[in-house]
């Protein structure tokens, strides 16, 4: 599945039949099938089995949580790419980002530094700070949504 969490016991897996760790309650008991250990485990400690890839495109990092051979969209520039099974991205429709996901900090920090400079020169300072920081965000690794 690529749901699970490590025994408090003996470390090995506990995989849930879910898609994603947030279907979980926040705390919540399990029994290790392998060691019978019973214990409470709480939604930060599940960890989803993720397969990373790059967009030819944009160069934007995303990844997807079921295994590969998948067709996808970029989250960041809506390119529709076949991911195969040996991992390698192939692109099927071409489209273009209106800002490449590695010149989004730059350009959140130019943008907050112009609203910024309304308010004067602490402003810009502040305005460059958020703005770059948001725009780093914005461009960080993305799960891409699944094609039909």
């Amino acid at each position: 599945m690529g749901v699970y969490v490590r025994c408090h016991n003996c470390d090995r897996r506990i995989e849930f039949d879910v898609k994603r760790a947030e279907e979980l309650p926040f705390v919540f008991e399990v029994t290790c099938p392998y060691c019978r250990k019973s214990d409470m485990y709480m939604r930060r400690e599940v960890e989803e089995e993720r397969w990373s890839f790059s967009c030819p495109v944009c160069k934007g990092k995303f990844f997807i949580l079921s295994p590969p051979p998948r067709k996808v969209r970029c989250p960041h520039c809506n390119s529709i790419l076949s991911i195969s099974a040996d991992g390698k991205v192939i692109l099927l429709e071409r489209r273009e980002p209106l800002v490449s996901p590695t010149a989004k900090p730059v350009v959140g920090a130019l943008g907050g530094a112009l609203l910024g400079s309304l308010l004067g020169s602490e402003g810009m300072v502040v305005g460059l700070l958020l703005g770059g920081l948001i725009g780093a965000v914005s461009s960080s690794e993305l799960e891409a949504k699944e094609e039909e």
